[in-house]
């Protein structure tokens, strides 16, 4: 959650937070790897419930996903067939 936030300015954040993450090597057990990582963004509006926001940026990642999974996406968001997302 970001309080105050925008949707711009919460992708801001989700896009750093991505990039932070599949750039950060881990290691575990003497390995080392790199994951991805898919984020849904929202934004509430009025009259939402916090079930409504959650289920908005559960669309979020979903539409990430379905675009070829490690990015970020919002719930609003109309992807390019090419992306893998046809008609929405």
């Amino acid at each position: 959650m970001l309080p105050s936030t925008s949707l711009t300015g919460a992708l801001v954040i989700a896009h750093r937070l991505h990039g932070h993450i599949t750039e950060h090597l881990f290691e575990y057990d003497d390995n080392a790897f790199k994951i991805t990582v898919s984020i849904g963004v929202a934004e509430h509006s009025q009259g939402m419930t916090p079930k409504d926001l959650i289920s908005s940026a559960d669309a979020g990642l979903y539409r990430a996903k379905k675009a070829g999974k490690n990015q970020v996406r919002h719930s609003g968001e109309v992807l390019d067939p090419a992306e893998g997302g046809g008609a929405q």
